[in-house]
């Protein structure tokens, strides 16, 4: 639709996925929700894990929830998980709650159309467990797929794979 009335695109959607593994309690079990999400997001995009350029983390700050999620993309993407880069856009604006996954993909296409990937602010170590390649830095983009992940902690998650223009 933005292509046919002349607005510029930043990006494409090409596939997501969505799961939600929780307990009767409430209690979410984010490593396979978001395991689950991200291999659905994948398939739907008919991509391989090698195919994605960085990943845009749900990353709120929760030691325990930010290890399950490394975890989970260990899980995924296999030992491409503590190579691929890792950005975490909250650390710039906070969590906005629901709207905070669009924002963050917006913010992914948009370093991609000026050929970055976004830094992360106030990164201080990778967990030795599940160490993942975080940008602490701007760094130059080269592949232009993103996958984005959100997850609450009652065990919902999302992934969306996108391209940037």
């Amino acid at each position: 639709h933005a292509e046919r009335r002349g607005a510029k695109t930043f990006g494409k959607i090409l596939g997501a996925g969505a799961a939600c593994v929780g307990s009767a309690s409430g209690r979410g079990n984010i490593r396979k929700s978001l395991g689950l999400a991200m291999r659905a997001a994948l398939a739907d995009a008919d991509l391989q894990p090698g195919d994605v350029g960085h990943i845009n983390a749900h990353a709120a700050g929760d030691p325990d929830a930010d290890r399950q999620e490394a975890l989970a993309i260990h899980d995924v993407f296999g030992p491409l998980g503590a190579t691929i880069p890792v950005t975490a856009l909250k650390s710039y604006f906070g969590n906005s709650g629901s709207g905070n996954g669009v924002l963050e993909l917006a913010g992914s296409l948009v370093g991609l159309a000026n050929g970055v990937i976004p830094a992360t602010l106030n990164f201080a170590g990778a967990d030795a467990e599940a160490p993942l390649n975080v940008s602490a830095e701007h760094r130059p983009a080269t592949n232009k797929i993103v996958l984005k992940t959100s997850v609450t902690r009652m065990g919902q998650a999302s992934a969306v794979i996108a391209c940037g223009a």
